[in-house]
């Protein structure tokens, strides 16, 4: 999500795959993952830039991070507490088929 018009096509393509749903983004929530801020990143700039456009947009951060082979993500989400089985869940499972998604949350 870069702009508002990419959030409204992010929306209308959740509506697609699940047609007759209600889905806004004030009733969906969401979890995203983002390189951790790293001062010795060659890409510095953009993963500040990248956490900001987040929180300016309604994530919070969450205090947890997933992993991708040695690489640390930051998780926020848009609403509330996140809920970390769930969460949990869904990373077990896409390391069931991508062994290099780590199925821990640290």
């Amino acid at each position: 999500m870069r702009s508002d018009s990419d959030k409204c096509a992010w929306v209308a393509s959740l509506v697609i795959l699940f047609p007759g749903s209600e889905f806004t983004l004030d009733k969906l929530h969401l979890i995203l993952d983002f390189e951790e801020i790293d001062k010795s990143a060659n890409n510095i700039a953009q993963r500040i830039r990248r956490k900001n456009f987040y929180q300016r947009n309604g994530f919070h951060k969450t205090g947890n991070y997933t992993m991708l082979r040695t690489e640390r993500f930051e998780v926020v989400c848009n609403k509330g507490k996140l809920r970390k089985a769930a969460l949990l869940d869904l990373l077990c499972a896409i390391h069931r088929h991508r062994p290099e998604f780590l199925d821990i949350l640290q």
